[in-house]
């Protein structure tokens, strides 16, 4: 998908139909025909504005250089290289020489002083029960190299196992081969729970790009998967998601959402102590009904991609991508699972 505008240097501000005046920008906004020149203006087109946030600034006189051997423009853009709060911060400060921290700053900035920017606020995620928070889009718990995961709730770090290969693109991703890679929590989560090490309620939701059937996420008793207390609670089962909550194998609880491989999804389930609801891509997916879960209590650690013989169906080691892991110590609501998924979707192409 592409999102392009026309744009034109507008500085006697002529009301045109079909646009909408920003300082002394006219931003194309309706079906009108702007190659017929409305307004006796000069239109070009924009940048691909899904490809990062674009801020344009009036440049008099045909001064801009385009593409096109010969051609000056009347409008100037900026671009930044992904979607995040961050990075639109960043480059307004970069183009402003400022030292602005929070987006409202910079859009009072960009506002006062002409420019205009496609940067539209996307809330962040829910931090209301949130005890577990990887991002590998984050520098700050992944910086693209090395064996660790920081986790930006300070709850458990984790440690990548037989070197995943990290790429930047996509907003960054981690790919697990399907045959050793997988990674770990290093510290128990027991105490995060509330009440503390006893509470069964639990929220896991993953952004999983699935290359092959297998585990995705197994709730393990001990820092080592696949032996002591270990079950499978998310996976992906002859192309079918399932999920569960141990004591509820062998085959737990099918979505029926269809989730071919080789895509990007926000998959997970809340479990209030009595009901595991699946989702998929902020989707509700599936109802189980009553049902009990065991917890390890203290010793509550989670693998992601590892093998485990207390499996939904398949058991392997997974071959997928993954962008980022979120746990919480309440059931969270259909809407908290879709404010999630709308907050992050944009870096994954959805």
């Amino acid at each position: 998908m592409s999102t392009t505008r026309p744009f034109a240097y507008n500085p006697l501000q002529l009301s045109i139909s079909g646009t909408t005046q920003f300082g002394d920008i006219a931003i194309g906004v309706g079906s009108l025909d702007y190659s017929l020149s409305p307004g006796g203006l000069e239109w070009w087109n924009g940048p691909d504005e899904d490809l990062g946030y674009v801020i344009a600034i009036p440049v008099p006189s045909d001064t801009q250089p385009t593409n096109i051997p010969g051609v000056s423009a009347s409008i100037g853009f900026f671009r930044s290289g992904n979607l995040t709060d961050q990075s639109f911060i960043e480059i307004t400060n970069y183009i402003a020489n400022q030292t602005f921290t929070t987006t409202t700053q910079c859009t009072s900035y960009l506002t006062t002083n002409g420019y205009w920017t496609s940067w539209v606020y996307i809330p962040p995620i829910v931090t209301s029960g949130l005890i577990l928070n990887y991002d590998i889009s984050n520098l700050s718990s992944y910086p693209g190299s090395g064996s660790t995961i920081t986790d930006l709730t300070g709850s458990s770090n984790s440690t990548l196992f037989n070197t995943p290969t990290y790429t930047s693109s996509g907003g960054g991703y981690l790919t697990f081969n399907g045959s050793n890679q997988y990674f770990v929590t290093n510290t128990a989560l027991g105490s995060k729970l509330n009440p503390v090490n006893t509470s069964t309620v639990i929220s896991i939701f993953v952004w999983v790009y699935p290359m092959d059937n297998g585990v995705i996420v197994q709730e393990i008793g001990q820092a080592t998967p696949n032996t002591g207390w270990h079950d499978s609670q998310i996976e992906m089962v002859s192309g079918t998601l399932r999920f569960s909550v141990w004591q509820n194998q062998p085959s737990g609880f099918a979505s029926s959402i269809s989730t071919p491989l080789n895509n990007w999804y926000y998959v997970g389930f809340s479990y209030d102590g009595t009901n595991l609801i699946g989702y998929v891509n902020g989707v509700s997916a599936v109802t189980s009904g009553t049902i009990s879960r065991a917890t390890p209590g203290a010793n509550l650690y989670y693998a992601i991609a590892h093998a485990d013989n207390t499996n939904l169906g398949d058991g392997t080691f997974s071959n997928m991508r993954f962008g980022g892991m979120h746990i919480y110590n309440t059931a969270l609501s259909p809407s908290n699972v879709l404010s999630n998924f709308n907050s992050q979707k944009s870096r994954f192409g959805l």
